[in-house]
This record gives C-alpha cells, sequence and structure tokens, in this order.
C-alpha cells in the first residue's frame, strides 16, 4: 500500500497510525455528484486483504448512509426556513420582508449575494429594490441569466458567467463587483404563472461554484419565497383596495353632501318668500311702534316709562328677526359633526319655516306626538327630508284637478315604537300613482314631468338610512299618500 503513490503519508506520520490496506467507497448525492467518502483501514488488523464481497458490503452501507445524509441535510434547510419563518410572518412592510427572504436564501445556499426580482406585467421588466450591494435594478423579462430563467421558467446554473452570452455585465462593470458563479430559480404562484426570479451570487466555497444539489436547495427556498410573495402580494392589494374603496366612499359621502346642500339650495326661492313673509309682522310691530314714540316727542307726552316699554318692544322684535335669520342660516348651514335633538322640535321649525308656503298653497300642516322623543343625527338634514316630502304634497295637492277636497291638509304624528321614533307624514293629496310607488326612491323616477328630477326623494332615503341607521317607506292610504321614517331613539 505504501508503494502505491495516490497513498498520503502525511497523516500516518502525524497520527503514528501504520496502514496496512484499505477500501475508500464515495458518498454521492442524489444528483450523483460526490460530497464526501467512507475509508476503512486494515482488515483483521491488516492481515488479510479485502475482498469484492467487502466492497459491495461497504457500497451498501454508504448508500444507505447517503439517503440519511441527504434527509438531515434537508431537514437542515427546512429547520433553516422555520427559523426564518417567526421573524417573516410578523412583518407587513413589504421591502423588509424582501430584505427577510433575500437573506434566507443567501444563507441557506451560502452565497455572498442574493436578489429576489419581481415581474411587472405592465412594463414586461424584471425589477428589485433589494440585491445586496446595489440600489433598485430593472432588467429586461427575456434577456440576462435572469430573463432566460424566467422565460424558460426553470433553474439555470452558470459557473462561468463571463464565457456566457446571456450574462449581462453592466451590473458588474457599476458595481465593480465580480460575479463567479450565478444560480437562479423561477418562481411560480399558486396558477402557475412566473412572478418574479430569484438569484444567488457566488458561491462561498473553495471553487465558488454551485453544484446541481444546490438546485434542491434552492426549489425548496424558491417555493416558499413564492408562496410567502404571493400573501404579501394579496395582502398589498387587499389594503389597496381598502384604501380605494374608502376613497370611493368619501367621495360618495362627499358627493351626497353636494347634493343635498344643492337641494336645499333649490329650496332658497320658498325660503326668502317665508322670511318676507315672517319679518313682516315684526318689522310693522317696530315701525308702529317707532310712529307712536315720535308722535309723544312731538306732543312733549313720552314719559320715560313709555319709552323704556317702546324701546323693549323694539328690542323683542329685532330679536325675532335675527331669530329667523338665524333659524334659516341654520338650515342652510351643513352639518358637521351628529348631535343630539328632540324630533318634534326640529318639525316645528319646519312648520315655522314653511309657514308663507303652506299659506300660499292653502293648507293647513298640524303636527302631533311626544315633544321627549330625541334622537341622535343631522338635525339640517332631517329638515331637509321634511320639507321634500311636505313640498311633494303640495305639489302633488295642487297638481290633482280631480280632488274634492275644501283645503289641502298635512299630519305629522310622531310615536315611540320599542327602541325607535316613528314619524308619519300623511297627506289629503289622493296618493302615488302606481307607476310612481313602484320605484319611489330610484333616481329620475317623478311624477312632476319635465319640472322633477327625482333626486329629491333618492336624497332622502340616502339622509334617513346611510347616514341615519333608520328607514323611510311610502304608502297609499285612503284619500292620499303617508311616508314613515324610523330614527333610532335616544333615552333620555
Amino acid at each position: 500500500m505504501h508503494n502505491d503513490s495516490r497513498f498520503y503519508l502525511t497523516i500516518e506520520k502525524k497520527t503514528g497510525y501504520v496502514a496496512k490496506n484499505c477500501i475508500v467507497v464515495p458518498f454521492k448525492n442524489s444528483h450523483d455528484e460526490v460530497i464526501g467518502a467512507l475509508q476503512i483501514l486494515n482488515k483483521s488488523n491488516g492481515n488479510e486483504d479485502f475482498t469484492q464481497k467487502d466492497l459491495e458490503l461497504i457500497e451498501f452501507l454508504v448508500s444507505f448512509t447517503t439517503n440519511i445524509l441527504n434527509s438531515l441535510f434537508l431537514d437542515f434547510q427546512i429547520n433553516k426556513i422555520f427559523e426564518y419563518t417567526a421573524k417573516i410572518s410578523d412583518e407587513t412592510d413589504t421591502e423588509k420582508l424582501l430584505v427577510m427572504l433575500t437573506n434566507m436564501g443567501k444563507d441557506i445556499l451560502k452565497a455572498d449575494r442574493a436578489t429576489i426580482w419581481l415581474y411587472d406585467e405592465q412594463k414586461d421588466i424584471l425589477w428589485t429594490k433589494v440585491a445586496h450591494g446595489v440600489d433598485r435594478l430593472e432588467n429586461s423579462s427575456t434577456t440576462g441569466i435572469v430573463g432566460e430563467t424566467f422565460k424558460l421558467n426553470n433553474t439555470i446554473i452558470c459557473n462561468n458567467p463571463y464565457e456566457d452570452s446571456r450574462f449581462n455585465k453592466e451590473i458588474d462593470e457599476k458595481t465593480g463587483y465580480k460575479t463567479n458563479s450565478i444560480i437562479a430559480i423561477s418562481l411560480k404562484g399558486s396558477d402557475n404563472r412566473v412572478i418574479g426570479v430569484f438569484q444567488c451570487i457566488n458561491k462561498k466555497s473553495k471553487k465558488s461554484e454551485f453544484l446541481y444539489s444546490d438546485i434542491t436547495r434552492i426549489k425548496i427556498i424558491g417555493s416558499y419565497l413564492a408562496n410567502t410573495l404571493e400573501r404579501s402580494s394579496l395582502l398589498y392589494k387587499n389594503e389597496f383596495l381598502e384604501k380605494r374603496v374608502a376613497e370611493e366612499i368619501s367621495k360618495r359621502v362627499s358627493h351626497e353632501r353636494i347634493m343635498i346642500q344643492n337641494s336645499k339650495m333649490a329650496e332658497m326661492g320658498n325660503m326668502m318668500e317665508a322670511i318676507i313673509h315672517q319679518w313682516k309682522q315684526p318689522i310693522s310691530a317696530t315701525s308702529f311702534v317707532c310712529d307712536v314714540s315720535i308722535s309723544f316727542i312731538n306732543d312733549n307726552s313720552l314719559t320715560l316709562d313709555s319709552a323704556k316699554k317702546n324701546f323693549q318692544t323694539i328690542y323683542k322684535n329685532i330679536t325675532s328677526l335675527t331669530d329667523i335669520i338665524n333659524d334659516f342660516r341654520n338650515f342652510f348651514k351643513p352639518d358637521k359633526e351628529k348631535k343630539e335633538f328632540f324630533v318634534v322640535e326640529l318639525l316645528e321649525k319646519v312648520a315655522k319655516a314653511m309657514s308663507h308656503h303652506l299659506m300660499s298653497n292653502s293648507a293647513d300642516l298640524e303636527i302631533h306626538g311626544d315633544k321627549n322623543l330625541m334622537t341622535v343625527g343631522y338635525p339640517n338634514e332631517i329638515m331637509h327630508v321634511a320639507i321634500n316630502i311636505i313640498n311633494n304634497a303640495l305639489d302633488a295637492i295642487s297638481s290633482n284637478k280631480n280632488l274634492n277636497i275644501e283645503r289641502a291638509c298635512i299630519l305629522i304624528n310622531v310615536e315611540r315604537y320599542d327602541s325607535y321614533i316613528v314619524i308619519s307624514i300623511s297627506d289629503n293629496g289622493g296618493g302615488i300613482p302606481d307607476e310612481i310607488m313602484k320605484n319611489m326612491f330610484q333616481a329620475y323616477n317623478t311624477s312632476k314631468g319635465e319640472k322633477g328630477t327625482g333626486i329629491g326623494l333618492v336624497l332622502a332615503k340616502t339622509i334617513i338610512e346611510e347616514h341615519h341607521n333608520g328607514l323611510i317607506e311610502a304608502f297609499n292610504i285612503n284619500g292620499g299618500a303617508e311616508f314613515k321614517i324610523t330614527l333610532p331613539i335616544v333615552e333620555i
């Protein structure tokens, strides 16, 4: 044995152990690559030679041991992934997640650098923000080792990149970093579409080469990366969709507010008539008091007590004028916050605001109910709904030539039903036509012909049901129509 040129004497000299004969069998992985060897020395203390049967027995043992080692090595890779899993599962920042995944792949494959490339379908490029040693990069989806991997949907090992026509040297030239070896794998989503590429550069080994055994490792890593990235992408999409939904809801609410405000402005004409009508009495009274006071002054008969009473009357009338303006101004002012209010008190404000319009239409408005019933919401919006329903009733009565009534009558009743307040607004206008009733709260459904838009009751439904968590319904009753508005009650 000592005469064999392959025999390595150094170990014998170091240990003092004399080798007389030996048998050596290589360990091979599943890709038939030699990853180690088993050596046995000195059969029967070197007094017997190894036989063919010995060789077959050792080869069987090596084969069995190799399967165990491959299994243990696979377990090691899986355990390495598990070490990262706890951190990865808690990470919500997409860029930090990509860094963690890249580091995990780099560590398991024992590479110097690693990159996760993601596919941008609109631009048809592969891009990355997470590449060790460089900033954001973009690469064609069809060129370079990465592009080739993406295009062919497979795994590529390249241990001589500068001799490979597919290799893109530009990145090395920009960074000054030399690429000696590359392994890359396509990342496939649950629908089997390629969503990106994972690439490792420069194996940390003596030869700096990736082996076919690394394919098994990168496949395990690639599968985990693809699943994690896909979940992350879905989460991002959900966040994006939630944001878009929130924006659309905000736009819709804003649009509704504008429509409500515009609808209020449409009532401006009637409101101005009501303001003029309500101002006439206090202005006339103030004018009369002033005339009397001037007359008393001219006659030198104005006493101090009379002057005080006259000034008090004038002040009271001015306060009344201010209150009227404030009531109307508050109605036209958009509600910003919900607040509690008494329902009957609010409806009495509506009656006051519409008094002149009711009088000009020869109509009576009566309000009955418990004055202590309170709800919460936007008072001006509820006022707007009530005014809209009352105006519709007045229009229906004035346009119905077949009515045989002495005087138009609108009755509002407010009562409690369990934990709700029910507001009933009924009239004697002959009822709502069936074709209108079927689509009562749909846009452009109107009985007013070209004069109507059908928007009023659509807004009413939005205000009651969406802004106040209530319910609005319409019915035909004997001799007229009735609207029922149901609102949550606030206990006092």
